[in-house]
This record gives C-alpha cells, sequence and structure tokens, in this order.
C-alpha cells in the first residue's frame, strides 16, 4: 500500500494519463545446481530519470516537484531558486 506522499516521487503527468506511475519493478530468481528456485529477488526503480530535466512534450513532470515549488515558502524559493508551479508548465 502506497500513500499519496510516496506516490508522488514517482508518478507524472502523461500524454494518456494524469497520475501514471513511472516505476518499475524487476524480479530476480536464482535457481540453485539442481534447477530448484532457491530465492526472489524485487527490485523498483524509476523509469525516467531523464524527466527530472525535461518531461516528454505535452506531459509533466513527477507530482513532487509541482507540489514543494507550489508549498515553497518565499525565502526558501529566492534560496533556492524555484520558480512558481506556472512556470513549470503543470
Amino acid at each position: 500500500r502506497s500513500s499519496p506522499v510516496l506516490e508522488s516521487f514517482g508518478n507524472a503527468q502523461t500524454l494518456r494519463n494524469h497520475n501514471s506511475s513511472r516505476f518499475g519493478k524487476f524480479l530476480k530468481l536464482m535457481y540453485g545446481s539442481d534447477g530448484e528456485q532457491e530465492s526472489a529477488a524485487i527490485s523498483s526503480y524509476l523509469l525516467e530519470r531523464s524527466r527530472v530535466v525535461r518531461p516528454p512534450a505535452g506531459e509533466a513532470n513527477y507530482h513532487v516537484l509541482y507540489q514543494f515549488a507550489g508549498g515553497c515558502e518565499p525565502e526558501a524559493r529566492e534560496a533556492l531558486e524555484v520558480l512558481s508551479t506556472e512556470a513549470y508548465g503543470s
């Protein structure tokens, strides 16, 4: 189960879906010399690291970046050089 805060780190608006998960899962199965499965491991990863720098045309960045920009105090906004959410094309 996930929370909206955690989802905002991996969800972004795409052309087909406003809240598309950009996470992937990798399943690694390990087998012994006898061919029997011995163990398994699941790893989660972010599908599109390039989206942080430049989202595809017509799409948006990860939700957390807009939430951060929208909630940033004026002093922090200036110190961190964060623009308004409109400047990022949300």
